[in-house]
């Protein structure tokens, strides 16, 4: 818990750089959706797609990453 990730991902500094220009919260959610490398051009359009997204930030925000997956994956039972 708390520890680092190490992130192997080519569009790293793509997203390194959104994350650096928005700020925490709903900002960096659109931010980040609105690589289109990633989400295509029409799922940030899709409003109940925004808001599941937004909802899991704030969890992961709130409760941290193990918290947030045992959550969702009660949800699955």
């Amino acid at each position: 818990q708390g520890k680092a990730i190490d992130v192997s991902d080519p569009l790293l500094p793509v997203i390194q750089r959104a994350v650096a220009n928005s700020e925490e919260g709903a900002s960096r959610v659109k931010a980040l959706l609105g690589m289109a490398e990633i989400f295509g051009n029409d799922l940030p359009q899709a409003a109940r797609f925004t808001q599941k997204v937004q909802e899991a930030y704030d969890s992961l925000l709130t409760y941290g990453a193990k918290a947030s997956v045992a959550k969702y994956a009660e949800r699955l039972k």
